[in-house]
């Protein structure tokens, strides 16, 4: 079922796509089509993500704060420096985090990722991509997982500016979330990081979201306006990627409805 809703999107707007389904730890589905950069898209062909982003930048920013034991709502301009109170206002890191924040910030029109990124440099002394290699990337070997080019700074450059990943990265990535933070039994992001996810989400009455991530009656998903998908099912264990490259926005679709279903299914 999962491979007929990717084909569908392939075949009427000839989009290039790639699909992965764990059901932890057995792959269930792999899945390619198409072309890109004129080559055969494959596991680790990679595509552009921006709505990603929060999801990496975001935890890389509660693993900071968790660590150096800074409240999630304390006001993010006491670390901020450079930037005047009055152009940050009360933005918190729970702002931050549950997407909450004004869509643009102060007159340069930053947006939230932006913060993030400055926020996890400000306070642990490397680049938001340079904290990711370090504490999460290297120890899951990922690939081209990031910016190419330096972050967007404010939401006039943000969507033409890619996220690269490609599908057995992002597939890990949700693995690393269903796992809560372990990796191969290592211990990657640490469990109080997680329960503060778990905090965010239970406290979030304004909106569903939390580092990206849309909460579903199986556990989590973010899709891109591309109609790129990952989701994670809790319940039964699984994780499905959807990569698509040229996919018109309206074609969202359910992908992540369809892989809980197939999971239920193939139980």
């Amino acid at each position: 079922m999962i491979k007929h809703e990717v084909v569908k999107s392939m075949g009427m707007f000839k989009a290039s796509s790639a699909a992965l389904v764990v059901k932890s730890p057995t792959k269930m589905l792999e899945w390619f089509e198409g072309t890109k950069d004129q080559q055969p898209v494959s596991a680790i062909t990679p595509f552009s993500v921006p709505s990603l982003r929060p999801s990496f930048y975001g935890l890389a920013l509660l693993m900071v704060i968790t660590e150096e034991g800074v409240p999630v709502d304390m006001p993010v301009y006491q670390f901020l420096y450079d930037i005047p109170q009055s152009q940050l206002g009360g933005i918190s890191f729970r702002h931050l985090a549950t997407g909450t924040a004004p869509a643009f910030i102060g007159p340069e029109r930053w947006t939230s990722v932006t913060l993030m990124a400055w926020l996890v440099e400000a306070m642990s002394g490397d680049t938001v991509d340079a904290f990711l290699q370090k504490r999460v990337f290297q120890a899951m070997s990922f690939g081209s997982t990031g910016d190419w080019e330096a972050p967007p700074v404010n939401s006039d450059n943000e969507e033409i500016h890619p996220f690269y990943i490609h599908a057995t990265d992002l597939c890990n990535w949700g693995q690393l979330f269903l796992q809560r933070g372990r990796w191969n039994d290592e211990i990657i992001v640490p469990s109080n990081v997680f329960a503060l996810i778990d905090d965010l989400h239970k406290e979030n009455e304004h909106s569903k979201e939390v580092l990206g991530w849309t909460v579903t009656p199986y556990g989590y998903a973010v899709t891109d306006g591309s109609g790129s998908t990952c989701a994670i099912h809790s319940t039964h264990n699984g994780v499905a990627v959807r990569l698509l490259n040229g996919c018109r926005s309206d074609q969202k679709d359910s992908f992540a409805d369809v892989f809980a279903r197939w999971l239920q299914d193939a139980e």
